[in-house]
């Protein structure tokens, strides 16, 4: 057989049980839990959601636009990938983001 391994649950409540990671002393996701706390009532800031959209759309678009990549479509959707970017681009001069404002008028929470 190979090596002993450990199985952990997965997520931030459960690294803060786990505790102190063997041998450094500081929970094993103290990191990573801080940078994903999501605050009161666990809603996550509309500002963290749009960069998580942008960029899981650019991930999409490279994957299906790139050749190289094994769910290749199109070298089209490299098209979306420059549409986000130059959207991220005037949005972080101009302070307008429509994503921003779709999300609230649904009432997401503003970030903190």
């Amino acid at each position: 057989m190979g090596r002993p391994c450990t199985v952990w649950r997965a997520g931030t409540d459960a690294a803060r049980e786990r505790g102190p990671h063997p041998g450094d002393g500081e929970p094993i996701s103290a990191p990573l839990a801080r940078t994903m706390d999501r605050g009161a009532g666990g809603i996550v800031s509309t500002e963290r959601v749009v960069r998580i959209f942008a960029g899981a759309v650019v991930l999409l678009s490279l994957a299906l636009g790139v050749e190289r990549s094994p769910v290749f479509v199109s070298g089209h959707f490299l098209w979306v990938t420059l549409f986000v970017g130059a959207n991220l681009l005037q949005s972080g001069l101009t302070g307008f983001c429509p994503l921003e404002m779709m999300l609230r008028r649904s009432s997401a929470r503003e970030s903190a």
